[in-house]
This record gives structure tokens, C-alpha cells and sequence, in this order.
């Protein structure tokens, strides 16, 4: 009898080891190495046949065999449609509304017939949420279980063109001896769908939730094994959710989709600018507009700052949407190179919509409203900023400034202030482009006259 094989698999990143590690050496998380019992070698091993090799030069063009959704937006974040032979990851916190974007999804999916896989709910509680959200496609079909053995059996039996696994951490197979949702029994899981998903050309799309501190070893352990990871955010509290790529073989990354929820369901929001731009109120200080980029896509966010004087001995200093780091360096940047002595007041900033900016394009907006919010005057309200922000307060230029400046010109903006560059050729109708070098041009150039 061969002898079980066992090794230690790490809980937050999926790292392994043979021996117990107190610290994981890939993410240096504590106390995340867990024993993992795998079946022995041998025993689900098959006879392989003979390997085929092919040549580059004479595959040719592969052709365009993506499907669509039916939601346009969607095929759209995807790359272009959904890909045959795929395997998705839908992560998100509980209760954010993945289960409904996947029943959303299947309705509107053709490529053969749909598996809806529930290993959470029950049948009955899955068709009153199919009958609220009008599902109509008559090829769904919906299986209640949490082996995995009979999932394999299905795919192997049914063939689907698009399957939905509710959620992965909730399977468990046989042939691992852990508890459900322990990263041995979460690697074994998607290795096998993953495998049959490649052999059958299907489409899979794995649901799997994330806590709070993103400790959990479901979507961690399995974005390297995946096709796509897809993260579903948004506040329970507020009627609106962002679907966006964090990883996409087959398309670009950091894309977006914005959904509002209502009693039907998701709906997606066609022009998402719109929606993160507050109204415009009338002499509103501590507002700059920036076209940030979203993968392919621009989007206008409203960055908003309120300098206030602070009553204790070490300011606050607090963002939402926008990197910490990045905001105590442009406030050292303002307080060195154009005197604003922002140490004695607290700051406290944020983008409209919790929407999350990383990208440095970011940065010439955020100075604009510190400045208008610690000398109470507001900003020109058809004026956008673009432009990244060094330590000795000069403007630099941000990718695809064209595309930024087309979505300004769209919604209305009438001038937008940019880094001095190569701008010359850049001819946008109906918008005005003001070229600056260092920060202590923006006088007299964006903030309304006295």
C-alpha cells in the first residue's frame, strides 16, 4: 500500500513546503501553514497517451471563436467575449450580489446549455431568486451538490458550454481528506475543473468569497490558476457595484463595469463618468475633476479634500480611494516647495462613488483641491487635471492623454490643465489644453477670481 502524501500549503497564498513553517517565506504571513493530506501517488493517475506537438509557423491565425454574453459592457471587460476553454474567478465580499450577477449572466449566455452548480443554497431558494431577476433561458440547468465527483460527472456526461461553480470553497472532494475550504482541498478542486474545463473547451466561472482582511484561501489560493480573476466590490449599504479585472489572459486588466442594483436585479450603468461625478454646486471648494484610466476605458472621478485646522498636537491625515502614501507626499510637496503649512491642519481626503485610484495621473487634481480647500476658494467647475506630481513640485506627463482628454471634451469640460510636453499635435474640439511645468503655474490659471 503506497504510503499518503502529505505537505504543509500556505492559507493566504498558497506557498508549500514539506515541513511546518511558523512564517509563510512567500507572503510572510504568520501561522497560515496547514497540513494537507493528498491522495497517493498513483491513484488518480491514468495512461497518458502519446504527446502531440505543434508548430507555430504553421497554426496560422487562430480564429475568433469568443461568445457573448449578450451584455455588451461585459464582453467588453472580458476582452472582447468570453473565451471557450476559460476559467474564471468571480471574488468578492458575502452578500455583494455575485450569485446574481451569475444567474444575470447565464440568462443571457447561448454557447450550448448553462450549469448553474450550487453547493450553498437550495433549489428552491436559487429559483425564487431566478423568478425576482426574470430568468428566462430555458438551457439553464441547476445542480445542488458539494462533491465534486458528481461535478465532474456532469461535465463529462452533459458537455455544458457554460458552467457555474456556487461557490468553490463550499466543494470538497473525496480523495482529500481536509475540511471544505482548505487550500488542499481548493487546489485540488480547480486543478480538476480546470483540467476537464481545457479538455472540453467549456466555459467556467468559479465564485469565491472574500473576508475582510482577505485572509481566506479561496480567491488568493487560485488567481494563479486561473484564466481570469474578475473582483465584484461595492458597499451592501449603496445600490451601485463594481465588477473589475484584476488578471485577464485574454484581454486588458483593471477594466470596469458599473452595475446599479435594484429590485430586478443588476443593471449596468452605461455612461459610469456620469455617475461618479456629484452634481455640480456652485462655488465648491476642495473639488478637482481627473480622467483616470480603467483599463481601456476613461472615467471622470471627482477628487474631493477638506483642509481643517487641527485641535491636537499631530494632525490627521485620512483617504478613501486614494493612497495614503501618496497624499503625505504631495502634502510635503506643497508644504516645501510652495509654503503651505499643511502641519497644522488636518486632511482629509477621498474619491466620489469609494471608487480605489492607484494610478499617478491622479496626483495633479489632489494638489488642486488641497489648495482650494486651504484657501476656501473653489476651482473652475469646466476644468479636468492630469498630471503626476515629483518631489520638486514639477508636472509630468501620463499615458494615453488623448483618450483622458476625448471623455473631458464628451461630458462637457471646456479646459484641461496637463504636464508641458509633445501637446502640440493634440486637437481635441471644443477643449482648450493649458501646458504646465511646475506647480506654482497653477495661479491665476483654475481657481475662480475674486
Amino acid at each position: 500500500m503506497k504510503k499518503e502524501k502529505q505537505e504543509y500549503l500556505c492559507s493566504a497564498c498558497g506557498y508549500r513546503s514539506a515541513r511546518w513553517l511558523g512564517r509563510c517565506p512567500q507572503c510572510q504571513a504568520w501561522e497560515t501553514m496547514e497540513l494537507t493530506s493528498l491522495a497517493p501517488a498513483g491513484s488518480q493517475g491514468k495512461a497518458k497517451a502519446k504527446i502531440i506537438l505543434y508548430s507555430i509557423q504553421a497554426a496560422g491565425k487562430p480564429e475568433n471563436t469568443r461568445f457573448s454574453c449578450g451584455l455588451p459592457e461585459i464582453d467588453q471587460l472580458m476582452g472582447g467575449g468570453f473565451m471557450p476553454g476559460s476559467v474564471i474567478l468571480l471574488g468578492g465580499d458575502p452578500g455583494v450580489g455575485k450569485s446574481t450577477l451569475a444567474l444575470q449572466l447565464l440568462n443571457h449566455f447561448s454557447n450550448g446549455r448553462s450549469f448553474y452548480v450550487s453547493a450553498e443554497e437550495s433549489g428552491d431558494q436559487i429559483l425564487q431568486r431566478a423568478e425576482r431577476l426574470g430568468i428566462t433561458n430555458p438551457d439553464i440547468r441547476l445542480l445542488i451538490t458539494n462533491e465534486l465527483e458528481e461535478v465532474v460527472q456532469l461535465i463529462e456526461q452533459e458537455n455544458p458550454g457554460f458552467l457555474i461553480i456556487d461557490s468553490i470553497q463550499t466543494l470538497r472532494s473525496s480523495a482529500i481528506e481536509n475540511l471544505p475550504g482548505t487550500p488542499g482541498q481548493i487546489r485540488f478542486i480547480a486543478d480538476r475543473l480546470t483540467e476537464l474545463t481545457k479538455q472540453r473547451s467549456c466555459i467556467t466561472l468559479l465564485i469565491g468569497h472574500v473576508t475582510k482582511d482577505g485572509s481566506l484561501a479561496g480567491p488568493k489560493l487560485l488567481e494563479h490558476l486561473v484564466d481570469t480573476v474578475l473582483y465584484f466590490e461595492g458597499d451592501q449599504n449603496l445600490n451601485f457595484r463594481i465588477l473589475r479585472t484584476t488578471k485577464n489572459r485574454f484581454g486588458a486588466v483593471n477594466n470596469l463595469t458599473v452595475f446599479q442594483m435594484n429590485q430586478k436585479g443588476l443593471e449596468v450603468v452605461s455612461n459610469p463618468s456620469l455617475y461618479f461625478l456629484d452634481q455640480h454646486l456652485a462655488d465648491r471648494t476642495g473639488v478637482a475633476i481627473v480622467p483616470t484610466m480603467q483599463g481601456v476605458r476613461s472615467l471622470l472621478i471627482e477628487v474631493q479634500a477638506l483642509a481643517s485646522k487641527t485641535h491636537f498636537g499631530a494632525p490627521q491625515r485620512t483617504a478613501y480611494g486614494i493612497d495614503h502614501k501618496r497624499l503625505s507626499l504631495l502634502l510635503a510637496v506643497l508644504d516645501k516647495k510652495l509654503g503651505f503649512e499643511f502641519g497644522f491642519f488636518d486632511v482629509f481626503c477621498r474619491t466620489s462613488g469609494g471608487l480605489s485610484i492607484q494610478e499617478p495621473a491622479i496626483d495633479l487634481a489632489l494638489v488642486v483641491a488641497l489648495i482650494s480647500s486651504i484657501r476656501d476658494q473653489p476651482v473652475k467647475p469646466d476644468t479636468v487635471f492630469i498630471g503626476e506630481v515629483g518631489l520638486n513640485g514639477e508636472v509630468r506627463g501620463v499615458s494615453q492623454l488623448e483618450t483622458r482628454l476625448q471623455e473631458a471634451a464628451r461630458l462637457g469640460f471646456r479646459s484641461a490643465v496637463v504636464a508641458a510636453g509633445k501637446n502640440g499635435e493634440l486637437r481635441i474640439p471644443d477643449l482648450k489644453i493649458i501646458e504646465i511645468q511646475y506647480l506654482n503655474e497653477l495661479q491665476g490659471l483654475i481657481f475662480h477670481r475674486a
